[in-house]
This record gives structure tokens, C-alpha cells and sequence, in this order.
């Protein structure tokens, strides 16, 4: 019986590692392809925009577009994850 409750509780964690590793994918897939409304999806309600010297805070809406202009004017020639970290919290 331990076993099994273990499983049960032990299910949706392992629904939440793919569904993120999922997520990076899709990330890492939006931001190698310039794809600022899919790179969006992603975005918090206010996101912290920064692009060199300049930072600002943007609601979700504003910051699919300053990326897209970012996009437009830089477009990706390739793009590699090359980390990824794993928090122990």
C-alpha cells in the first residue's frame, strides 16, 4: 500500500518535469526561429525586459513587441542551450 501511494504522489511531479522540459524546448525552439509571439506564450503577466545597456519592466503584451522589434533588427542565426540548472528549493 506505501508503494502504491508513492506512485500516486510521485505521478504528477513527474507530469511537471516533461511538461517543462517540454516548455524549454518550445523556448529554445521561439527564440533560435525569431518568434516572438510563441517565445510570449511563456511570459509572466510584467516581464523584465533587457537588451544591452537597457532594462525595463513591460506588461505581457509590450513585451512580445519590443522583442519582435529585437527580433526584426537581430534575427537569430542560431541559437544553442547550453545549460540548463535544476533547483533543489
Amino acid at each position: 500500500m506505501k508503494n502504491f501511494l508513492f506512485v500516486i504522489f510521485l505521478l504528477p511531479a513527474i507530469a511537471m518535469v516533461d511538461a517543462d522540459e517540454f516548455n524549454l524546448e518550445a523556448i529554445s525552439r521561439a527564440i533560435g526561429s525569431g518568434d516572438a509571439e510563441a517565445l510570449g506564450q511563456y511570459f509572466d503577466t510584467n516581464v523584465e525586459v533587457a537588451v544591452m545597456d537597457s532594462e525595463k519592466t513591460y506588461s505581457k503584451t509590450d513585451a512580445v513587441k519590443a522583442v519582435k522589434d529585437f527580433f526584426s533588427k537581430n534575427a537569430p542565426k542560431s541559437f544553442k542551450q547550453v545549460h540548463q540548472g535544476a533547483s533543489k528549493g
